[in-house]
């Protein structure tokens, strides 16, 4: 007979039930709630089997619970597993996408964090090249973009902008079928493009640009530098190294930090610096509300000189693609 918890439903968080993996020991307790009552299903320590998977799905289960104090387990027990998860074709692509953002977003987060040692800074990068390599299939999948974007485009915080400008990348640099390695590149300078803003005051770094003083903009101006600076202590690649550095450039030598033209800027700082506008463009901002696709994509193609003008048409193939635009 299961056993049944008295606790409040509180002290408990919904997981997908595919993240029942048969043959590994989830480390946390898995609970089925049945009313107001949480009832154990299986022990930290049970070896997880396809019967677990199969009789959830026969009771039409679509959340099992873990305790809240165990989240920290089931983000470390998805991380070790995301590979399985994300190339698993019987787990639905939604549920494969939420896994994935929330992954990424924990990762993402942690390298955004300001100050921290460079040992500790390579390491979660390298968490992250990790992430990318296995998540390569996964991007081939047609539905992919179309889920993953109802999670990528919440959040205001630098590091939720660096996951949505990398996935829009991913998405568009895979039309120009690039090796693996730069690809991997590409995809961690597009997560990390804004990695300096951790060395601006935050009350700058959430300011509109058009309305800043001169002073002030000149100071914001300097992010892109700063994330190179960053970045030597990783180190960073030179694709990964380009799209920090390059992403407010534009392809008529008016952007910045050193006004670089059409020839001067790398594919990939390119496709970088059209995503980063076009996810700034689609996501909530402290000064504004976010544009629909449609609308962000209309702004950029008025704005005569900043893009790619091969790049920008394949970001709107891609979102077409997807039913995003």
């Amino acid at each position: 007979m299961p056993a049944k918890n008295q606790d409040t439903p509180q002290n408990y968080l919904p997981i997908p039930p595919e993240h029942i993996l048969p043959g590994t020991r989830a480390g946390f307790e898995i609970y089925l709630k049945q009313g107001q009552r949480f009832v154990l299903y299986a022990k930290d320590n049970d070896q997880l089997t396809e019967e677990h998977r199969s009789r959830l799905g026969a009771m039409g289960a679509r959340k099992v619970y873990i305790s809240a104090g165990k989240e920290k387990e089931h983000a470390e027990y998805v991380q070790k597993h995301l590979a399985r998860i994300l190339n698993d074709e019987s787990i639905p692509v939604d549920v494969r996408s939420e896994t994935w953002s929330n992954s990424a977003s924990r990762l993402a987060e942690d390298v955004y964090e300001a100050n921290l040692p460079a040992t500790v800074l390579r390491k979660r990068v390298q968490r992250i090249r990790q992430l990318i390599e296995m998540s390569r299939r996964f991007f081939d999948t047609p539905e992919a973009l179309k889920e993953l974007a109802r999670f990528i485009d919440c959040g205001q915080q630098a590091y939720n902008h660096g996951i949505g400008t990398m996935v829009y990348a991913l998405c568009v640099m895979q039309t120009f079928d690039p090796d693996q390695a730069t690809m991997t590149d590409m995809c961690i300078g597009s997560m990390l493009h804004d990695i300096g803003k951790a060395t601006l005051p935050a009350t700058l770094s959430e300011k509109d640009p058009e309305t800043m003083t001169p002073e002030e903009f000149t100071a914001y101006m300097t992010h892109p530098v700063m994330g190179v600076r960053a970045g030597s202590a990783i180190p960073l690649m030179p694709e990964a190294i380009h799209c920090v550095l390059f992403h407010h450039e534009r392809m008529d030598g008016k952007g910045y930090p050193s006004g670089a033209t059409e020839g001067e800027i790398p594919l990939t700082a390119r496709v970088t610096a059209t995503c980063n506008t076009y996810d700034g463009l689609t996501r909530d901002q402290p000064w504004r509300e976010r544009l629909t696709p449609f609308e962000a994509l209309k702004r950029m193609r008025d704005d005569t000189g900043a893009h790619d003008p091969d790049v920008f048409k394949r970001l709107v193939q891609v979102l077409s693609d997807s039913g995003l635009a």
